[in-house]
């Protein structure tokens, strides 16, 4: 069997993917794609976002659109050495491409935020404020991966940033790898690939001037953002805590809101696979 894997990250918009990609892709065994499907987006495709601020031709994307997708994880396996792929493309549309893929082990990462934190997100970029879509779609990452029957693990942000020196040595242990704590300092690394990175972006992109400040006052920081609880009102906090929708989505999880987020109901470090928290 290959000892080479790619971890796709599947998340919901706004809940730290970019940033644990960073973080896993900056271990010396792996390498961060970011979101690779904006590569191939029909509409409004991406170059490598590092080689573009650098004027210079991309080592490993240079020829990315020569390539089928399906043949992409493959190429950039040989062209870097390494053992480890972290695919930030989120999305399930683009992770079904590669199910039936036997050149190298699928691993899956469902990433979530606390519906809370979300909400705030979406009213600070000035976006309709509903947790909808957050409802759908990680009901939507489960049962992709139940029936993909490749290994998976539930990752918190919130167990993640808050506990950071526990869960992500867990998360490599869980892909196979040693964790390495220079990792953390991620913004040291050099990373390529689509739409935002560490070496590029001091703020999130689309945000107002007020998310763009908070950003850049915390980069090259690892942080836990808990602005929701001092910005959203009681009530709204309440009434998402009750929705009976986002409490399906916690229990299908193993989930539990805690005064800092969503944690595992089990206790273990993450959800999902028992043995990744011991």
């Amino acid at each position: 069997m290959t000892n080479k894997t790619v971890v796709f990250i599947l998340a919901h918009n706004y809940s730290g993917s970019t940033w644990l990609s960073l973080l896993l892709g900056s271990h010396s065994e792996a390498f961060y794609l970011g979101e690779l499907n904006k590569f191939y987006s029909r509409s409004d495709p991406m170059n490598c976002a590092l080689c573009d601020m650098l004027k210079q031709r991309c080592p490993y994307f240079f020829d990315v659109h020569n390539h089928h997708p399906r043949d992409i994880h493959a190429v950039i396996f040989q062209r870097t050495g390494k053992r480890l792929l972290v695919d930030n493309s989120k999305r399930i549309k683009w992770a079904r491409k590669f199910q039936g893929e036997d050149r190298y082990q699928i691993r899956y990462i469902h990433l979530i935020k606390d519906p809370r934190a979300i909400y705030y997100s979406l009213l600070v970029r000035n976006r309709p404020a509903t947790l909808d879509k957050w409802i759908r779609r990680n009901l939507e990452i489960q049962e992709f991966i139940r029936a993909s029957g490749r290994p998976a693990i539930v990752v918190p942000y919130n167990q993640l940033a808050g506990d950071l020196d526990r869960t992500l040595p867990a998360i490599c242990r869980w892909l196979g790898l040693e964790f390495e704590p220079e990792q953390k300092n991620y913004w040291q690394f050099e990373h390529h690939g689509p739409g935002k990175n560490g070496a590029t972006a001091a703020f999130v992109a689309g945000g107002n001037g007020q998310e763009m400040e908070f950003y850049q006052k915390n980069f090259q920081r690892n942080f836990l953002d808990l602005r929701w609880k001092e910005k959203l009102p009681q009530e709204v906090i309440q009434r998402i805590e009750a929705d009976p929708q986002v409490r399906e989505v916690l229990v299908r999880l193993q989930l539990h809101f805690t005064d800092q987020g969503i944690e595992a109901a089990r206790g273990s470090i993450l959800a999902g696979e028992t043995e990744v928290g011991r």
